[in-house]
């Protein structure tokens, strides 16, 4: 849509006013991982842009491995909305592709994309 033009990121849609998805181009999917990763963007946009690219990755429009490069940016987050979103996209993920030969790969991104927030959440007992 705007080509070259772009030498940052911009996201339509703000807020979600819309009843409509943004495909961007692939330079602006990867822009928009900057302000995801560092949560400029508000929680509604953050959870919309994941929806929107898994949904096109489900569509075709995306592939799916540019939708979960994506979902990388979502790492440090710490909103639920989002884990919330990106567990119901993953386990879609699962779902399909659970006998491909590449799956223990798969498997091995999911520990490493939730890493930062597992280390958050996990408790230790401390002494009393």
């Amino acid at each position: 849509m705007f080509g070259s033009y772009i030498d940052s990121w911009v996201k339509v849609n703000a807020l979600q006013q819309g009843f409509y998805l943004v495909n961007y181009s692939p330079e602006l999917w990867k822009a928009l991982q900057g302000p995801v990763s560092t949560q400029e963007l508000d929680v509604v946009d953050r959870v919309a842009l994941l929806q929107s690219v898994f949904f096109l990755s489900r569509a075709g429009h995306v592939s799916i491995v540019d939708a979960l490069e994506f979902a990388q940016a979502y790492a440090l987050d710490t909103e639920y909305l989002v884990w919330k979103e990106l567990s119901d996209n993953l386990v879609q993920i699962v779902a399909l592709f659970d006998d491909q030969v590449w799956f223990p790969s798969f498997q091995a991104y999911i520990r490493r994309l939730y890493a930062p927030i597992m280390a958050r959440l996990t408790w230790t007992h401390l002494a009393t």
